[in-house]
């Protein structure tokens, strides 16, 4: 008994990619950019409410800054061991949290706080970022 197997007709179809993940990780890249460039845009208007000098406020932009270059490799190592996507929704909620703790802050103390949260949270971002974009593409 002999069978006789029907040739398939293979018709490579894409499968296309979802770009939301894209706009998502680009969202997370674009809202840690616009913290550290509001800031020195707003220096003038941040002294004259706070009564403080524009050292203080360079202060915060420098905490940001520093947070992020000391703790980045620590939020690569968070990223392995706890999942990637899971800490980039985590730190994106701190760093919401620390957006919103800035925008309230009523002396240049609580900003800087405020900033080195931030730092913090982009920190375990960046690495992360890196890692969603190389899983989904």
């Amino acid at each position: 008994m002999t069978t006789n197997s029907i040739p398939s007709t293979n018709t490579d179809i894409e499968a296309k990619d979802s770009w939301l993940p894209m706009v998502v990780i680009g969202m997370g890249q674009v809202q840690m950019s616009l913290n550290i460039n509001a800031l020195p845009v707003s220096i003038g208007n941040i002294v004259n409410e706070f009564d403080t000098s524009p050292t203080t406020v360079g202060t915060a932009i420098v905490a940001y800054s520093l947070a992020v270059a000391g703790f980045v490799m620590l939020g690569g190592k968070l990223g392995q061991k706890f999942g990637s996507l899971n800490v980039f929704r985590v730190a994106t909620g701190l760093l919401l949290l620390a957006m919103v703790l800035m925008t309230f802050s009523s002396s240049a103390e609580i900003m800087i706080v405020a900033q080195l949260i931030a730092g913090l949270a982009a920190a375990a971002i960046v690495p992360t970022l890196v890692v969603l974009i190389a899983n989904n593409y």
